[in-house]
């Protein structure tokens, strides 16, 4: 009995001594368990929820105005890198750039005033196609109405019209020209083309008599401008006085040196149901090759064409020294 006693005493004393590594032969007081140490991590500030009553403010974005402008730019930009010495017509252009037309055209007429504001700055005069040629081709495919000619006769019967078909454009004459390859007669009522003529021309001017019978159509190029009056009931295409006719009314011995001159007669009202008035402007440029063009003269004036009787009336002022 005494054996298995000591046999556990030397039990227990083993077991204490290994659980105290200090040598202590104090037997450890219970202890409360220690909390449990917390691992704080800082979570980021949450941002705050947006108001429910007022919607969140988005994203910035480029103008309506920027982005018309920069688009209209950079796309007149590419068609003006075209080089040519021809002229071109509205179609042609188009067909050699129909993406960067096509883009101006998704704008809307929106882009008219960008385009104007092209056409009033443009400067350069060097090229065939230059910012303004290409402008006033978009504000045409646009706009037809801003460049076509149309004009309803007086009882409503019939208009003329007459087509943009090209734009040059001359800044050392501030001037851009427009040019239209025919004229028209339109039945209202049908829309049918009953007369058509050819002119190729610029400064296109279609006057209707009183009457609607008869239409004044003056048409210029560069050095000369001619007027023919279309008479609706008979589809005549009748010329009016011009040069010749005018220098047979000077008087004689008038110092007519040249058979070339810059000539130009233009329409500018109806008198009546059967006269018209012309303005026109008469150059006689001497000798072309005479580096002295100090004796050119220039006869300026008018008349009334009575499409019966013919001149009824007109009168001339003459500059230049003889």
């Amino acid at each position: 009995m005494k054996i298995i006693y000591i046999i556990i005493l030397l039990t227990l004393t083993l077991t204490a001594c290994s659980s105290n590594p200090s040598g202590s032969s104090a037997t450890p007081l219970p202890t409360e368990a220690a909390a449990p140490t917390a691992t704080v991590t800082e979570s980021p500030t949450p941002s705050p929820s947006p108001n429910p009553t007022e919607p969140p403010t988005p994203t910035p974005t480029p103008s309506p105005t920027e982005s018309i402008s920069d688009s209209i730019t950079r796309n007149i930009n590419t068609i003006t890198t075209h080089k040519t010495q021809d002229y071109l017509t509205i179609t042609d252009l188009v067909n050699l750039f129909p993406n960067e037309f096509n883009e101006i055209l998704t704008l809307g007429e929106d882009a008219i005033p960008y385009l104007n504001e092209i056409i009033r700055t443009d400067m350069n005069h060097r090229d065939f196609i230059t910012s303004t040629t290409a402008a006033m081709t978009a504000i045409y495919l646009l706009n037809p109405e801003e460049y076509d000619i149309i004009v309803p006769s007086p009882d409503g019967k019939y208009y003329l019209e007459s087509k943009a078909s090209s734009f040059i454009h001359y800044t050392r004459h501030a001037e851009n020209e427009i040019s239209h390859d025919t004229v028209s007669l339109i039945e209202a009522a049908t829309n049918t083309v009953t007369w058509e003529h050819e002119l190729g021309m610029f400064d296109v001017r279609l006057r209707w008599s009183p009457c609607s019978r008869y239409a004044a159509v003056s048409s210029s190029m560069r050095w000369f401008s001619i007027t023919n009056i279309l008479d609706t009931e008979t589809l005549e295409y009748l010329p009016t006085p011009r040069v010749n006719d005018i220098l047979e009314y000077l008087p004689d011995g008038f110092p007519v040196r040249n058979t070339y001159f810059r000539e130009h007669f233009l329409v500018t009202e109806w008198v009546t149901d059967g006269q018209v008035k012309i303005y026109f402007q008469i150059r006689d440029l001497n000798d072309l090759d005479d580096e002295d063009i100090s004796r050119e003269f220039m006869i300026v004036g008018g008349y009334v064409y009575d499409l019966d009787v013919g001149l009824v009336w007109f009168e001339y002022d003459v500059y230049g020294a003889f």
